[in-house]
């Protein structure tokens, strides 16, 4: 039972609350402290300190004052609307349900106090149930935008997606200029296979908000998947300025490569295998853009790095046998070139080389046929190297027209 509150503590209680109200917490948590020091089971005052904490940003010890708020006051509406809405916010979304409930069911027509439920149920992972509670959010208040991104989130999940698409759009429709807001829909999008009107709303809002570092790398990260380099380097990089994230630096380099940069990439590729050294696709990409500098020396050790980590994939070997073709080391070439028939995988690119190479060392019969091969796989992609085959072809048949002697290799 509560011990009874005398004039004194009445009045210490009244002054205290007139310094929350003229926001001087400090002043008003000092008192406080005190009174409840005195009565333990003063439950405006121990309310008050939790507010009070709240609004100093001392969330542990306003959760632990509302917790001894509910212990005199169970039944104290507004103890447990503000707990709960704490515990949403440091993820404790069940204890927060548990507290809700009995809000919502008391309060039927509060939307606010029924929106919170749907959170601290989705939160929860009570998806069905967090879904019926956002329908009523709606019922009562149709124009509330996170009831609207609340249920698109758990019918995305659930892959009701022509709904889900309903509930964003109405979301964004409520408040278009919202970057959160803008920067979930864009996820929504994307996921759903919608790159086009995701990659509006990010260039919408990049536009609008240039200092927007999301927006501004979500943009130039669906540019990349497009294959527009130039546009998604010219995003990735002022994203980079804006808030550095740690896999700008690949990005970036994948942006600098597609768009024929590769001094740009060179330098940010060799940050990314040095942090790390596992990475197929860092050395990969490295051995190709030094290669592209003709800095054969260098490129090799990334190319085999890469041909170390996964050696059953041709990529690595073909550059490699690029690299030893370019070095003048047709020999070495030839090798690596057998390393890729071993994975099983011959690509048009494959056969080129392959022929070139052979067709140097004198190889003529082989090279001839690696042409032919080539020239069935590529198909019009690489129409240069096609014209090339075709007068080469021409040329080693008439060499063996003339008696030509098959080279030992």
């Amino acid at each position: 039972m509560q011990a009874q509150t005398g004039p004194a503590d009445q009045e210490a209680l009244a002054k205290a609350e007139e310094a929350i109200s003229a926001k001087d917490y400090a002043k008003a948590l000092a008192a406080l402290e005190q009174l409840v020091a005195r009565d333990p089971k003063n439950y405006r005052a121990l309310f008050d300190i939790a507010y009070a904490c709240t609004m100093m940003g001392e969330r542990a010890k306003a959760i632990e004052a509302y917790r001894k708020t509910l212990a005199v006051r169970p039944d104290l509406p507004q103890a447990n609307v503000n707990l709960a809405t704490l515990l949403l916010e440091e993820k404790q979304a069940a204890e927060a349900a548990g507290l809700l409930a009995k809000v919502a069911a008391a309060r039927p027509s509060d939307a606010h106090v029924q929106l919170l439920l749907a959170n601290a149920l989705a939160g929860s992972g009570q998806d069905t149930e967090a879904a019926v509670q956002y329908r009523k959010v709606l019922a009562l208040d149709p124009n509330s935008p996170e009831a609207c991104l609340g249920l698109g989130r758990i019918l995305a999940k659930q892959g009701q997606n022509a709904e889900a698409e309903q509930q964003f759009a109405r979301a964004l429709q409520l408040q278009p200029g919202d970057p959160a807001t803008v920067l979930e829909a864009g996820r929504f999008y994307e996921a759903a296979g919608k790159g086009e009107q995701a990659l509006r709303l990010y260039a919408g809002l990049a536009a609008k908000q240039p200092q927007n570092a999301q927006a501004r790398r979500r943009l130039g990260e669906l540019l990349l998947h497009q294959k527009r380099y130039a546009e998604a380097a010219t995003e990735l990089e002022a994203a980079a300025r804006l808030a550095p994230s740690p896999q700008d630096d690949w990005n970036l380099a994948r942006a600098y490569a597609g768009a024929k940069q590769p001094a740009q990439a060179v330098p940010l590729l060799r940050k990314v295998v040095a942090a790390n050294p596992g990475d197929y696709d860092a050395h990969l990409l490295l051995g190709e853009m030094l290669t592209s500098l003709r800095e054969f020396a260098a490129a090799r050790p990334e190319l085999e790095a890469a041909a170390r980590l996964r050696p059953e994939v041709p990529d690595a070997w073909v550059d490699l046998a690029n690299v030893l073709y370019l070095q003048g080391d047709l020999p070495g070439a030839v090798s690596m070139l057998d390393r890729v028939a071993a994975t099983g995988r011959k690509t048009a690119w494959y056969y080129f080389l392959r022929a070139i190479t052979l067709d140097k060392l004198e190889v003529l019969d082989e090279a001839l046929e690696c042409y032919k091969q080539f020239l069935a796989a590529a198909n019009g992609a690489y129409p240069d190297q096609e014209f090339q085959a075709r007068q080469r072809i021409k040329a080693i048949n008439l060499r063996l027209e003339k008696g030509w002697k098959r080279r030992k290799r």
